[in-house]
């Protein structure tokens, strides 16, 4: 029975970790396929595939001689060839690109999953076609989302823009939040229970009601659209998490402690400083992450506040890439891909971190 119980809970967590990363997986793959692959799949009405077609597609270059006509004709008998060739195979998504890139030159691509290059030659050699030594197959371009992700829109922006105001909220909210989770922790004044209960009320409000006062305030101070104008707001709604995640730490460090450095003759502040804040490290790091993808990932505030390009963050920045009457997916997927690597990279790197910050308490003495 035990067995059989951690054999349920393993499939339970590899079926939640599956569907964690599909998702992912599934924006990751969109990212690389081919300029309208997806769409041609829509129109044939076949189900997205999670492997990008153009990560099997060679182009394969002839050049051909005898004037361009020639290889007009040709190029007609070769499609027909490669017709014929799709329906031998019964290959329903067979492709075949073949377009004059210039005077008795004729271009090629392929599925190397079907056929390979000495096929393509065999067949181009049974249409009539007499070409010199052809080009050695090439890949398909697909990173060609990636890259008009940084040339339709100053994407360099969006990024700068987000990893200033989310550094500058998480800053601002350990500053602030640690003094004030210190004081909560350590000092005895009146209400103080109060004043924890009044951050976590704050916390409950939705975003979307304190937009309007909100708006109306920035635009009094002269603040919309500078990084001020979501610094601010992001650390009102971020100092709620670090307040009183740091407090259950202050609290759970030895007394003992602070009475050494008072009677070696530290200040409160001091005594935060050196002792405090170096101990309740794991939970410092903890609130950092937080709040950094919380202000990383923001989009309300960050959306009515800054209407200015320039000033966009990369959460505003990819609504901007559907035109009137197209919606680039595999554009706004890359770019989901970009906006995605530096959390990532984040949690990889601080794992440690967090995991101490989120266990420790659990286990007294």
């Amino acid at each position: 029975m035990r067995r059989a119980g951690d054999a349920a809970f393993g499939l339970l967590v590899l079926v939640a970790l599956l569907s964690l990363l599909l998702p992912f997986a599934v924006v990751v793959s969109t990212s690389l396929k081919a300029p309208g692959e997806l769409l041609q799949r829509a129109q044939d009405g076949e189900m997205p595939s999670l492997l990008p077609r153009s990560l099997f597609i060679d182009t394969i270059a002839l050049r051909v001689r005898g004037p361009s006509s020639t290889a007009r004709a040709a190029q007609r008998t070769l499609r027909d060839r490669l017709e014929a060739l799709r329906a031998e195979t019964r290959v329903d998504h067979w492709s075949a690109v073949i377009g004059e890139t210039g005077e008795g030159e004729v271009s090629v691509s392929y599925d190397r999953r079907l056929v390979g290059p000495a096929d393509v030659q065999r067949l181009v050699t049974d249409a009539g076609l007499s070409f010199t030594q052809p080009e050695p197959p090439r890949p398909w371009p697909v990173l060609t989302s990636y890259v008009r992700v940084f040339t339709q829109n100053p994407f360099h922006l969006y990024l700068l823009n987000s990893a200033v105001v989310a550094t500058l909220t998480t800053l601002l909210c350990l500053l602030v939040g640690g003094t004030c989770a210190y004081a909560l922790a350590r000092l005895r004044f009146p209400m103080r229970d109060a004043v924890l209960s009044l951050l976590l009320a704050v916390s409950m409000f939705p975003p979307i009601a304190v937009v309007s006062p909100l708006f109306l305030i920035l635009k009094k101070a002269h603040l919309l659209n500078t990084h001020a104008a979501l610094v601010i707001p992001y650390t009102a709604f971020g100092l709620p998490l670090t307040v009183w995640t740091l407090t259950g730490f202050f609290r759970d460090l030895p007394l003992e402690l602070e009475e050494a450095a008072r009677v070696d003759g530290c200040s409160r502040l001091r005594t935060f400083v050196e002792i405090f804040l170096p101990l309740a490290g794991p939970g410092v790091f903890t609130c950092a992450i937080l709040v950094f993808i919380f202000a990383w990932n923001e989009f309300l505030f960050a959306l009515l506040f800054v209407t200015r390009d320039a000033m966009r963050t990369v959460t505003v920045g990819i609504t901007m890439y559907p035109g009137q009457f197209d919606t680039p997916w595999g554009t706004i997927f890359a770019a989901a891909t970009i906006v995605t690597l530096p959390l990532i990279g984040v949690v990889f790197a601080l794992q440690r971190r967090i995991i101490e910050g989120l266990t420790a308490g659990a286990v007294k003495g």
